[in-house]
């Protein structure tokens, strides 16, 4: 993977720029984008952004049965309100491979926040799915496997 697969996206209300890989990432999910954030004065970015971002995608790939676990028992959770699914617009009783009409965004992104001193570079699957648009969700890798994360 290189640079120039990636278009740099219009701002918009971001706070950050946005990279887009040209290839979305398929998945039983859905497709994800593939991403690399960048703070808004910062420089392109680099090719250890880029590995890290294949990186991500293979490893997504290789266990989205996981990161759908784990998405799902979200969904249970949201799922003990009844009047909460009801006014998001969901069905009770989805299975976990009934998710994806329900999932607004779905992204793999590689991050860089120049500020932060502990975790410059992050690598997270986002998705935002109906029952919790206003947060998303969130999941990385680590040293045990796919964990769901606060951002």
């Amino acid at each position: 993977m290189k640079l120039p697969e990636f278009r740099k996206l219009p701002r918009g209300p971001r706070a950050f720029d946005c990279y887009e890989h040209h290839t979305p990432i398929p998945s039983p999910l859905g497709e994800f984008t593939l991403e690399l954030q960048m703070d808004v004065d910062d420089t392109t970015p680099g090719q250890s952004m880029i590995d890290m971002a294949q990186d991500l995608a293979s490893q997504f790939t290789a266990d989205v049965e996981r990161v759908t676990e784990l998405l799902f028992a979200q969904y249970q959770l949201a799922s003990e309100d009844p009047d909460w699914l009801g006014e998001c617009g969901l069905p009770p009783g989805l299975s976990a491979g009934q998710l994806a009409p329900y999932l607004h965004v779905r992204a793999l992104a590689v991050s860089h926040d120049k500020n932060d001193q502990v975790e410059p570079y992050s690598a997270r699957v986002y998705i935002c799915p109906q029952w919790d648009e206003e947060h998303g969700l969130y999941f990385k890798r680590d040293s045990d496997g796919w964990i769901q994360v606060d951002c």
